[in-house]
């Protein structure tokens, strides 16, 4: 079990000698003398061998060059004061704020409820992100040391747990954070800092690689399913990809590829295009982090199955499908209500040729008008109601879909309706994930437009089990 408080315990837990056997000496020889300095008992040597060494292996150019990425972020008013307030230890997560005395407690929750997503969330790194992306913005070096010394600080408190141990065991150390540290915070940030000496130092560069090590037997000791595996999936890849120097690094890659090419193709999109879990917001999620991946895969030179290409075309058709008057999607099961046109603009370019993800990108100035107006998604049972002209009068939603894999609610045969400009028949939507009476009563038959029977709601969640 991980470190739940300050103790003599300090990570990362791998050893300079351990930590040397899963290095790939025979591609990369200079860290042979990394390896003889670990034996002669010098760790100083040792590790500014390693980090000399490593910071010679990141191309910032290329890695900022990648569309979800920006080289030089404006600094707004917005992220000067993030990062000042997380220069005073002042943290955020799941809109409760924490103002730590002195060193930073990864392990603390000031709800009132002690919601555990506090620290889970707490660990995305959302605010080391934030100060790395100040520091590139307008090249303060307190934003740089500030982001070295809370990524320091989590890898030695955070002690990561067994690596089997199941993803609620731990405070910091889901496996859902894991793919999301590695896959989104952690390269972001280390291609800002790898050759910023006074912030990473060689003990830092040294630690950050162990933990991405660990990180990675984690993910592969823990896989899990749904969207959660996705981030792990493409966490492991970009662990593979970003940090050649590993003996394992093409092996993260082919079963990351692997697995997810087989997620999309055999397991978790239904063949209208649907995610398994039938939330408009995961299948978004999903869709992200798949791309996230293609695209540094297309940068970086990794090969990328045609089938992902086709899966990825099939989930985006969503967009399309249940597009409601306003643009947006509908909420079933923890949805989000995503702008379609914004979500399909984004990958569009992968499909030039597809008419109708042209037609909603451009507001219909291009491309063609679907050729169907009210549709079923036959295979998830959902259906979207509108005019054969898709008028943005009005349109429906109608959910008689199957219970999803995850994040399901209690709304079988809800009704929703919306015109252009916003719902005029709506619903709860979705809360928090706490015990909380909201998130209760999101769930359940009363917070949709459905009939109650004998005042009583639905309860598939009683007897269900996935097949």
């Amino acid at each position: 079990m991980e470190n739940t408080s300050f103790s003599t315990a300090v990570g990362p837990l791998i050893s300079d000698k351990e930590f040397f056997e899963t290095l790939n000496v025979e591609k990369h020889p200079a860290l042979k003398g990394f390896g003889e300095a670990v034996e002669r008992d010098d760790p100083k040597e040792a590790r500014r061998i390693f980090a000399d060494y490593v910071r010679k292996l990141f191309n910032k150019e290329k890695f900022f060059s990648l569309p979800s990425r920006t080289l030089k972020p404006a600094l707004t008013p917005e992220l000067k004061a993030t990062a000042e307030r997380a220069l005073r230890h002042e943290l955020i997560s799941c809109g409760t704020p924490m103002k730590y005395e002195g060193k930073v407690d990864w392990f603390a929750n000031p709800t009132f409820n002690k919601y555990k997503e506090w620290t889970w969330q707490l660990s995305r790194h959302n605010e080391p992100l934030q100060l790395a992306r100040a520091y590139r913005a307008c090249g303060d070096q307190r934003y740089a040391n500030g982001c070295a010394e809370l990524i320091d600080s989590w890898i030695k408190q955070a002690v990561r747990p067994e690596y089997s141990t199941g993803s609620y065991a731990t405070l910091c150390w889901r496996t859902i954070e894991c793919g999301i540290r590695m896959g989104l915070m952690w390269p972001e940030i280390i291609h800002t800092l790898f050759d910023n000496r006074e912030a990473f130092t060689d003990d830092l560069i040294l630690d950050f690689f162990k933990s991405v090590y660990e990180h990675s037997q984690r993910m592969l000791n823990a896989f899990t399913v749904g969207n959660w595996l996705m981030h792990e999936l493409n966490g492991l890849a970009q662990n593979g990809i970003f940090y050649p120097v590993f003996k394992d690094s093409e092996q993260w890659i082919e079963i990351a590829m692997t697995k997810m090419e087989q997620e999309l193709r055999e397991k978790q999109v239904y063949a209208d295009g649907f995610q398994f879990e039938s939330s408009t917001g995961y299948h978004g999620v999903v869709l992200t982090h798949v791309m996230e991946l293609v695209e540094v895969c297309e940068e970086f030179g990794v090969n990328v199955p045609g089938s992902m290409y086709d899966a990825v075309e099939n989930m985006l058709s969503l967009y399309v499908k249940l597009m409601q008057a306003n643009g947006k999607m509908p909420h079933p099961n923890d949805g989000g209500g995503a702008d379609c046109a914004a979500s399909i603009r984004r990958y569009m370019k992968y499909f030039p040729d597809n008419q109708q993800f042209k037609w909603v990108a451009t507001d219909g100035k291009e491309g063609s008008v679907p050729d169907y107006g009210s549709i079923l998604l036959e295979y998830c049972g959902h259906y979207a109601l509108r005019t054969d002209d898709w008028s943005n009068a009005a349109s429906a939603f109608f959910d008689a879909g199957v219970f999803g894999h995850g994040h399901q609610h209690e709304d079988k045969l809800n009704l929703t309706i919306c015109n252009s400009e916003r719902p005029i028949l709506c619903e709860a939507n979705t809360y928090a994930y706490d015990t909380s009476d909201e998130r209760k009563y999101c769930l359940i038959s009363e917070g949709h437009n459905v009939i109650l029977v004998n005042g009583k709601g639905q309860n598939r969640r009683g007897c269900y089990k996935w097949n």
